[in-house]
């Protein structure tokens, strides 16, 4: 059965290590071949099950830009004074 497939772009580090999990997964499996698309999508299927819950924080944490939060804010407020709350 094929499934149907789309493109993504990772950072060179992640393809390398991508690269070496490929190996690891491949070496010593004779029972076929998992190919790098059969990995990452393995991977997202299984981490949006069993890890994402557990990893959301940290995930947040590492992406955290204090601009983006400010300006976020302001939206909130200015929508808030705009539906008639009063300012703080």
């Amino acid at each position: 059965m094929t499934q149907k497939q789309t493109k993504i772009s990772i950072s060179v580090e992640a393809d390398q290590l991508l690269e070496s999990m490929l190996i690891q997964v491949n070496d010593g499996f004779a029972g076929g071949r998992v190919s790098k698309t059969d990995l990452v999508s393995w991977m997202i299927n299984y981490f949006q099950s069993n890890c994402l819950l557990d990893c959301i924080d940290a995930l947040r944490k590492d992406h955290f830009d204090q601009l983006i939060y400010i300006q976020n804010i302001l939206k909130e407020v200015k929508a808030a004074q705009k539906n008639g709350a009063p300012p703080h």
